[in-house]
């Protein structure tokens, strides 16, 4: 996602006091860290962030993606970022609320690009199907699909980015993923679609900050 792009995407609701604690780093360029590759939500919704902060901030800031959560939280550590950027639903963000090496800087709300199930070329469906998706949103998979379709296999895929290209390389028959991934990897979807709302947290060092405000 490029610079440009950044006009296009609405700012949501932050809570207050998280810009300025982001601003408050000193880092320059402002790097936040996040789930890659390019296309995920996680990107979409760190870029919305840095936006807001730019504009209230008039800081210069971007953002790395990283093939995991848990990698990008390990270069805040690093000093390679000056934050990380976690989805709420992603089941193992309990790990950096409780880490003492870890601060809750604040949190966000961000609406998701729509999600969907969908396939490669046109070639007819299986009746029974095997699907890619990341952990986080996977209770869509039974909402959304089709009701003509058994889905005899779930594979977990390290975003919804790698969840499309498993389709696009043939590995799975369907993916459950966002609109962004599917144009990315040139997939069409089978299924409705529909948003997610959902709330992030950034979290920063602990070393960083004055723990005790």
């Amino acid at each position: 996602m490029t610079k440009a792009r950044l006009k296009e995407i609405p700012t949501r609701g932050v809570e207050e006091g998280l810009t300025e604690r982001l601003v408050g780093l000193g880092a320059d360029p402002l790097r936040m860290a996040t789930l890659g590759p390019q296309g995920t939500s996680s990107e979409r919704a760190a870029y919305e962030l840095l936006e807001v902060c730019e504009t209230d901030a008039a800081c210069i800031g971007e953002v790395s993606l990283y093939p995991s959560f848990e990698e990008a939280a390990r270069s805040v550590m690093e000093g390679e970022s000056a934050a990380v950027v976690v989805a709420n639903a992603y089941s193992e963000v309990n790990a950096l609320y409780m880490s003492p090496r870890f601060f809750l800087a604040g949190a966000f709300m961000s609406v998701t690009p729509d999600y969907g199930l969908v396939v490669s070329g046109k070639a007819p469906i299986p009746l029974c199907v095997s699907v890619a998706t990341h952990p986080a949103p996977a209770a869509l998979v039974g909402e959304l699909a089709p009701p003509s379709l058994l889905v005899q296999q779930t594979l977990q895929a390290s975003s919804t980015s790698e969840a499309a290209k498993m389709v696009a390389d043939g590995k799975v028959d369907l993916a459950l993923t966002n609109e962004t991934s599917a144009r990315e990897y040139s997939l069409r979807f089978i299924s409705p679609k529909r948003p997610i709302r959902m709330l992030w947290s950034v979290f920063v060092a602990s070393s960083k900050v004055d723990t005790s405000a």
